[in-house]
């Protein structure tokens, strides 16, 4: 199954985007960060709510395939993990997809070959991400 977007950490916003989105109808791809397999977050989240339009990536890669193109990504990741997480993505992108930080800071020091960032807070991210109201 090929989902419509991506959740990139599952804190409580994380999870709470998850939901919204579940609640819309929108299947959506989840992936917890640091890269260890099925994290346990993702693990528990997927099982608890199997009738859930939900889908466990079981890695960097596997979740980013999942969802279909062009890609737009949400991203929840601590802060200090954002630039790894971002170059990784980029690598593994293709060209025109979307990964928006929700609530991070702006990068400008990096250059990306593959995906467009986008970095605002959460209210301000309908018109820029395509979704519109959805996301909020």
């Amino acid at each position: 199954m090929r989902t419509r977007l991506g959740i990139l950490g599952l804190g409580t916003l994380g999870q709470q985007l998850a939901s919204h989105f579940d609640q819309l109808g929108l299947e959506t791809s989840l992936y917890h960060y640091p890269e260890s397999g099925l994290d346990s977050k993702v693990i528990s989240l997927v099982l608890s709510n199997p009738r859930r339009k939900w889908r466990a990536g079981e890695d960097l890669v596997d979740f980013v395939v999942s969802i279909a193109t062009p890609r737009i990504i949400l991203i929840t990741a601590e802060q200090e993990d954002i630039e790894l997480v971002l170059n990784q993505l980029d690598a593994i992108c293709t060209n025109g997809d979307k990964v928006v930080g929700i609530d991070l800071a702006v990068i400008d020091n990096l250059v990306f070959h593959n995906i467009e960032y986008i970095s605002a807070p959460l209210e301000q991210l309908q018109d820029q991400t395509g979704f519109g109201t959805l996301i909020i």
